[in-house]
């Protein structure tokens, strides 16, 4: 009971914290391209745990309000440009018609906690774990996109299915649940590497990179699976719009 009780104060110290940075940065109290108060100064300010802090300031970074800087601290996150698109080429599609050879590498498949926006795009309900899908995607050898696919818990029956045909999402949707992927609603906005990322891609933690995020749907325009893709746009560029029943999100 105490354990439950100490939980829950703990979360919602962590909730009071985020919130309250996230304001403080939309009206510009921390200004974009400056430095935010160092770990110890917000552990003071607040009078919360380091764990609380960095949980807080972490979601931040995910959500795109906040970039670290390897050496140099946390900075307020340059205001992002976004649209909504359709329709967008598959990534196998677009290296083969480009003659690049592709190649997806799987880093994590199974069951895990979703983060908080997860649980809200896949309307999960709290503490339960849903299937996730990490890829890293390959152009010739240089690794140019990370993929994290998050699946409601209505689909976790897809856990048995075996890694090697996770090069195409699409394919086993189609081959194992019977539903044909019709609809993207994505936003494709500019971000910053976090240090996992930026390992991934091989290059610098707060490089800029290409975000695209959002739903991929089926004929009802009900979610299948939630996506989030960091772009290396210098290796990689999305190429032209078309329709998703010509060609699938691979």
């Amino acid at each position: 009971m105490n354990n439950q009780s100490s939980d829950t104060k703990i979360s919602h110290l962590y909730e009071i914290v985020k919130n309250d940075l996230k304001v403080k940065i939309v009206n510009s109290v921390y200004v974009a391209g400056k430095r935010i108060p160092s770990e110890r100064e917000l552990i003071d300010e607040y009078g919360c745990s380091r764990i609380t802090i960095r949980r807080a300031v972490d979601d931040l970074v995910d959500e795109g309000y906040l970039v670290k800087r390897h050496g140099t601290g946390t900075f307020v996150a340059n205001r992002k440009h976004s649209r909504h698109v359709i329709n967008i080429n598959s990534f196998t599609a677009d290296c083969l018609q480009n003659g690049i050879t592709p190649r997806t590498e799987v880093t994590f498949f199974g069951f895990m906690q979703p983060s908080q926006r997860d649980r809200q795009k896949t309307a999960a309900d709290e503490g339960v774990a849903l299937l996730h899908l990490h890829r890293v995607r390959y152009a010739n050898g240089e690794p140019v996109i990370i993929e994290r696919i998050v699946f409601p818990e209505k689909y976790s029956c897809l856990s048995t299915v075996d890694q090697s045909q996770l090069t195409s999402v699409t394919d086993v949707v189609q081959s194992v649940l019977g539903i044909s992927v019709a609809y993207l609603d994505l936003v494709i906005e500019l971000a910053y590497a976090t240090k996992q990322e930026a390992e991934y891609l091989r290059i610098t933690p707060g490089d800029t990179v290409l975000m695209v995020s959002g739903g991929i749907l089926n004929d009802s325009r009900e979610l299948i699976y939630y996506s989030r893709q960091i772009i290396l746009g210098d290796r990689y560029a999305i190429a032209g719009f078309q329709p998703i029943k010509n060609t699938l999100v691979k």
